[in-house]
């Protein structure tokens, strides 16, 4: 038979044991999420540009791109639309694209990414050269395989537009 002090001494452990796992547990969600962020190279001002119907990268020319530390430097922002969102119109549904973020991989095995705003709209400043890019986490929709991975050149002191159509496949 149990007594007091066999109770008290068990719920101890698992007082204990629980406090470890709550402790694993945060140090796993700060490493995870110093993976994520740590890489990131991003502008965090967004930029409003009307969704297109296709995938397009234009280049225009701007003077406010260039840092004054070592490195040359130009700009990727654009809008990634995702959609038909309901088989009919009108659709009162809404993608909210803030989880999601642009991943820009050079020549090295480093990404540098850019968040989208729930609009998916994304702006950020990279070294010059040319980049595949892909949707992060990942892209569940059908015509993610026709448009990534993208690639996308950037020039120094200019902004490339890169706006991103994504089918759903949703008729």
């Amino acid at each position: 038979m149990m007594n007091f002090n066999d109770s008290y001494v068990n719920s101890r452990r698992v007082s204990y044991i629980t406090i470890i796992l709550a402790a694993v547990i945060t140090l796993t969600v700060i490493v995870v999420a110093n993976a994520l962020v740590l890489p990131t190279m991003t502008n965090t001002t967004s930029t409003s540009t009307l969704p297109t119907s296709t995938s397009t990268t234009t280049q225009t020319s701007t003077s406010t791109t260039t840092p004054t530390n070592t490195g040359s430097y130009g700009t990727v922002r654009g809008q990634v639309t995702i959609g038909p969102l309901c088989p009919t119109e009108p659709c009162n549904k809404v993608q909210n694209l803030t989880d999601y973020s642009l991943a820009f991989t050079g020549n090295s095995v480093d990404y540098f990414y850019a968040p989208l705003s729930a609009s998916g709209n994304f702006s950020i400043k990279l070294e010059a050269g040319t980049y595949a890019v892909t949707l992060k986490p990942s892209c569940q929709w059908i015509g993610c395989n026709r448009v990534f991975p993208k690639n996308v050149t950037v020039l120094v002191d200019e902004t490339t537009v890169l706006d991103i159509s994504i089918d759903t496949g949703i008729r």
